[in-house]
């Protein structure tokens, strides 16, 4: 998962403007409910950062505080479902081109929730490693 993430940071910052390192770590945070999410978020706020020439550590705060929202809210919604990746993927794409002032929000933000769909989709079909293990271990 640190590959994929290391990845979409060098495409995001080189080649696209569409925040598909922030689509990453939504469906990471939605699909795994982990903690590490979040230092994974502020480092690779950092690196875009960087190859972006922003000021430093403006990426990291919009990742980490919107991840931190969408952790806040789990328990309220159910967001293992594609419709509230799609929407959170939406909103906060919209939210991030728009405050880093980059053209055509919308059109973006749309891409950004489709390509985030695809990617929860993806995400949930491949098997869990807790029940390969267990199927390894039980010799079935």
């Amino acid at each position: 998962m640190c590959f994929i993430l290391l990845i979409s940071v060098l495409f995001e910052a080189i080649f696209i403007t569409i925040p598909l390192t922030l689509v990453l770590l939504i469906n990471f945070l939605v699909t795994d409910k982990k903690s590490w999410v979040f230092p994974a978020a502020f480092f690779s706020g950092i690196i875009i950062d960087i190859l972006s020439l922003r000021y430093l550590g403006s990426t990291s705060l919009f990742f980490v505080t919107f991840l931190f929202v969408i952790h806040l809210y789990e328990r309220k919604f159910e967001t293992s479902n594609i419709f509230f990746a799609f929407f959170a993927c939406f909103v906060g794409s919209l939210l991030y081109l728009t405050i880093f002032g980059i053209r055509q929000v919308l059109v973006q933000s749309l891409v950004a929730a489709v390509v985030g769909s695809l990617i929860f989709y993806l995400i949930m079909r491949l098997p869990k490693k807790e029940s390969l293990d267990y199927k390894y271990r039980s010799g079935k």
